[in-house]
């Protein structure tokens, strides 16, 4: 990554006030989980499309979803697992289970309009099973697997997604200087993880890169000394190269291929560029990261837009994530932290911890699922 600018004003990737933060005033943040409150989401999406007619979106139908879970013959659930439904002998899905043994399944119903009922295939090690099912008559489904040999190995694999604009000035300070807290308190864990730390920083088409990436690393030296080269300028207009950020955090980078935990922490303020020729989009990413046993943990900075929150909140509920938004003073989108939201997500009870905390609560939570039942 190139070094820190300096001397050069910060723009903005979209309009944004000055909002210093002091150095006691830690970033606040809530969480909610679209999949717990499914029909709520559903409403949300509705409620977009009259309000906006879609616009600055990729509508998805996710109204035929399934939830698949893999546990072994001692009801311990397995993490990586792959998964793969059929339509007939046409393969339609694959993804692997993340902590707590679950993939998220969302079918298509033009490209299965005949189908009355699917097979779903689980395998992990030489073990596997399967089962088949009636569309719409479940959304939740369980394969047993006998047999099988459990890699017990702890492996984490940490990637942050930086916005790098402008307008993110203020989270990516705040998130240069906590790093080291957040891995200490990582490091910490009982059991300890084998934990590799990846970055991808991006800004948008006519800046001084579009994307850079660091590839993953197990020295937390190397890693907080790339982070810290990185500065918050450019950008102009509102939507950022979401797209192509997305594509080197899930497609080019080089996610362990033994079993692990793989989160990807998505901190930005500004939706994709809507392109119809875009040979990749957001939608292709999340479905490679379903594929990929990767969860999105997107988090919504200060003045994110309507359209910028339900892309957000498709990547965290279509991989199993939840959507984290920073907390201000209320009926503010931006300055001093608080405990309230103007975004939509708010309508949903949510708590407020520090940025900083919720991190490192999201990964003990991903971590223990992983491991709770060996």
């Amino acid at each position: 990554l190139p070094p820190a600018e300096s001397g050069a004003p910060p723009a903005t990737g979209s309009t944004a006030p000055d909002r210093p933060l002091g150095p006691e005033a830690s970033l606040r943040a809530g969480e909610i989980d679209d999949n717990a409150a499914f029909d709520d989401y559903l409403a949300y999406l509705n409620e977009y499309r009259v309000n906006f007619r879609n616009d600055g979106v990729r509508p998805h139908d996710i109204s035929e979803r399934y939830l698949i879970r893999v546990i072994d013959d001692q009801q311990r659930p397995l993490v990586d697992a792959r998964v793969t439904v059929f339509d007939g002998d046409r393969a339609i899905f694959r993804g692997r289970t993340y902590a707590g043994g679950r993939t998220i399944f969302i079918a298509d119903p033009a490209e299965i309009a005949n189908a009355e009922q699917l097979r779903v295939v689980a395998e992990y090690g030489n073990a596997g099973a399967e089962t088949t099912f009636v569309r719409n008559s479940t959304t939740s489904i369980e394969l047993g697997l006998r047999g099988v040999q459990i890699d017990e190995t702890l492996r984490l694999d940490l990637l942050f997604l930086l916005d790098t604009t402008g307008s993110m000035d203020d989270e990516l300070r705040k998130i240069q200087d906590t790093i080291d807290e957040i891995a200490g308190r990582i490091d910490g864990f009982a059991p300890r993880p084998e934990i590799r730390y990846g970055l991808v920083a991006y800004k948008d088409q006519d800046d001084d890169y579009v994307t850079q990436a660091a590839p993953f690393t197990s020295d937390l030296a190397a890693f907080r000394a790339v982070l810290r080269r990185l500065s918050a300028n450019g950008g102009g207009d509102t939507p950022e190269a979401v797209d192509e950020a997305l594509y080197d955090a899930v497609v080019r980078a080089e996610w362990s291929e033994q079993p692990a935990v793989r989160l990807v922490f998505l901190v930005a303020d500004a939706g994709p560029h809507i392109r119809e020729n875009s040979q990749f989009t957001y939608l292709d990413g999340i479905q490679t990261a379903v594929e990929r046993g990767v969860k999105i943990y997107p988090i919504a900075a200060s003045n994110t837009d309507p359209a910028a929150e339900y892309v957000f909140r498709q990547m965290a509920q279509q991989t199993l994530g939840g959507f984290i938004f920073l907390t201000y003073q209320p009926g503010a989108s931006s300055g001093a932290p608080g405990e309230s939201t103007t975004l939509e997500a708010g309508e949903q009870p949510y708590s407020v911890e520090r940025l900083d905390d919720l991190i490192v609560l999201i990964v003990e939570r991903e971590l223990a699922a992983a491991i709770g039942a060996r």
